[in-house]
């Protein structure tokens, strides 16, 4: 039951009825004065109406259900906020098929003609689907796991005149379907996992964001789909992760794409892999990310598939000459991957990054060996990057391959002046600080380090390493001080004893 409201929905007060007969609420109400009233209660309903916004976009990755039950749970405080919430039409337009249809009924009443977001697992033949499709024109967007085949029909021939995203698969029917009679003007945003669509129709064009996931048939050829690039110049992200090409003959083609921000090729044959990178003219400010599966147990006979990204490399670390760069190797937990990675990334706001993320974990060391070796020896560099070392969980990628890096590092960017060392499971860091500092600074792997940070969720360790050291150095064992300007530690507290 909706509870009383001292505040209309104009934020003024509501008076006690004038009946000599007062409920216990109406007593209350009415003894408040309008100075006593709560903030969010004579809250303006613009405000209002933005802040309901704000905690309703903390259940939109939420099933809908959950979308659906706060809402009602928000509307039964009183009688004001059952007001706004019913007048607000764009909170009833996130629709799912999902739901139940006298619930759909409701919010396509309420969302009056506000743009429809259609999203679920799948779009099935059902009455409350039909209700959705009945509404079609003022879809804003489509996000759905699979479609049956009445429902891929009744998208083929009908228009969407106002739909601006569009995520789809996996469905396929053994042949390719044109979505929407083509007719999709305002179409954006297009993530495509594996789905039968007719790749040449005009429905792919002018778009900002272009995902291809897991298409392992049905997939564009090289030409196609470097036209849809050519009619998309506005592209801002693209994603092609583990897709066949139905055709890898070379192209002649070249595509600018001149807004690029984000560029994702993952798990992409060799041949198709170089063809892209040759092909698309990349921003030096687009971040670009490529994972690689290195299966051939000779390294040497690996390192043609890593070429297009050893140039991609060279190319920013041309660019970055003499700015402040940064070298990451490690990563931590993602979902239930390790996404472990070598990243180069630019000065901030110039320039872009490059990512590589290897399969398996343990040929990472010598993808960033390589590629070492590549920013020190074809690309001369006279500011050397800042190295970052990420310690990941326990993989069976321990910190033997971190320091194993390291060396090589040392031995190709000796001039290295700044470490970052981030330790988020407390590994054993003494190893890696003996190669940072040996006893004798004589054989120092970066003799001009001057800043070294650690980020450590326990200090324990390897300052009971900073003490042995300094304890030997007393005992008169010939070590130095630590060789450095700056010394940062952040996280976690350190605890000493004797």
């Amino acid at each position: 039951m909706e509870g009383p409201c001292l505040a209309n929905s104009q934020g003024q007060i509501t008076q006690a009825p004038a009946s000599g007969s007062l409920s216990t609420n109406d007593v209350a109400a009415a003894s408040i004065q309008p100075h006593q009233l709560l903030h969010i209660e004579a809250m303006p309903v613009e405000i209002f109406q933005i802040v309901i916004r704000i905690v309703m976009e903390e259940y939109l990755s939420r099933p809908i259900s959950r979308y659906y039950q706060a809402l009602m749970w928000m509307r039964l405080v009183c009688r004001r906020w059952a007001v706004i919430l019913e007048e607000t039409t764009e909170l009833w337009a996130r629709l799912s098929p999902d739901m139940d249809e006298r619930l759909i009924d409701l919010a396509l009443l309420r969302s009056k003609q506000s743009l429809l977001t259609i999203t679920g697992e799948g779009l099935l033949s059902s009455p409350g689907v039909d209700k959705l499709l009945q509404n079609i024109h003022r879809w804003r967007a489509l996000d759905v796991s699979y479609l049956d085949s009445y429902t891929t029909n009744h998208l083929s021939v009908h228009p969407a005149p106002l739909l601006e995203e569009l995520k789809l698969g996996p469905s396929f029917f053994g042949h390719p379907i044109v979505l929407f009679s083509g007719s999709v003007p305002m179409l954006r945003i297009v993530h495509i996992r594996p789905y039968g669509v007719q790749w040449s129709t005009s429905m792919f064009s002018n778009l900002q964001e272009l995902d291809l996931s897991r298409i392992r048939q049905g997939g564009p050829d090289v030409d196609t789909f470097l036209h849809i690039l050519t009619n998309s110049p506005m592209l801002t992200r693209l994603r092609v992760q583990d897709t066949l090409f139905t055709d890898s003959l070379p192209s002649q083609t070249r595509v600018r794409l001149s807004h690029l921000r984000d560029l994702e090729l993952e798990d992409l044959e060799q041949d198709i892999l170089k063809q892209l990178v040759d092909a698309i003219d990349i921003p030096m400010s687009t971040n670009c990310f490529f994972s690689v599966a290195l299966i051939n147990p000779v390294m040497h006979d690996n390192y043609p598939l890593l070429e297009p990204i050893a140039q991609r490399l060279r190319e920013l670390a041309n660019v970055s000459r003499g700015t402040r760069s940064t070298l990451t190797v490690g990563g931590q937990l993602s979902g239930l991957n390790h996404d472990l990675t070598m990243t180069y990334k630019g000065e901030a706001g110039q320039h872009g990054s490059v990512a590589v993320r290897v399969v398996p974990i343990s040929r990472l060391a010598v993808v960033a060996e390589h590629f070492v070796r590549q920013l020190a020896q074809r690309v001369p560099h006279p500011v050397p990057p800042a190295l970052h070392f990420i310690y990941p969980p326990d993989t069976g990628y321990t910190n033997s391959y971190q320091n194993r890096i390291l060396r090589e590092v040392g031995d190709q960017l000796p001039g290295t002046e700044e470490i970052r060392i981030d330790d988020p499971n407390n590994w054993d860091l003494s190893i890696t600080l003996d190669l940072l500092f040996p006893r004798t600074n004589s054989h120092r792997l970066f003799p001009r380090l001057s800043t070294l940070m650690i980020r450590t969720g326990g200090h324990g360790r390897w300052a009971h390493w900073l003490q042995r050291r300094q304890e030997r150095r007393v005992k008169g064992g010939g070590v130095y001080a630590l060789p450095l300007q700056t010394l940062i530690v952040e996280g976690g507290h350190i605890k000493l004893g004797r």
